[in-house]
């Protein structure tokens, strides 16, 4: 009579992305499955570099409140998303354009639309998208 035990292998790795080029960054966590591939890692991140690193990964994201933190699972807002869309989503909240640029743009896209609704509403499509995950 054979027994067999499943042992679960776990990492944890805090900042994972201290001390490594961002091209590290794309291929730390992948290289580490690769030689432990039964392994469980949990990695803390400011990096969308590792955010987006692993296929099918679970995403949980800190989010700061008045008295305490809570941990949301945002799996389907980060895994398997392109880094440039990971890095400009909430969580990093950074412009694709410097500030004057941005302004501009969002000036003009806003004189766009008060000129023809309904032709220039695709400029909404970011928020209309959210609405529809939202349902």
């Amino acid at each position: 009579m054979w027994i067999y035990v499943k042992l679960l292998v776990l990492l944890l790795i805090d900042e994972a992305e201290n001390h490594l080029h961002p091209k590290w960054q794309k291929t730390f966590l992948n290289s580490i499955l690769e030689i432990f591939p039964n392994l469980q890692i949990i990695a803390s991140t400011h990096s969308p570099f590792i955010v987006s690193s692993v296929e099918n990964a679970k995403v949980f994201v800190c989010k700061s409140m008045i008295n305490n933190s809570i941990i949301v699972d945002e799996t389907a807002q980060y895994s398997n998303k392109p880094i440039e869309e990971v890095l400009l989503s909430d969580v990093f909240n950074t412009e694709r354009f410097n500030q004057e640029i941005t302004h501009k743009k969002t000036k003009i896209e806003a004189q766009l639309k008060s000129i023809n609704p309904t032709y220039f509403s695709y400029f909404d499509i970011e928020k209309m998208m959210q609405e529809l995950v939202e349902k």
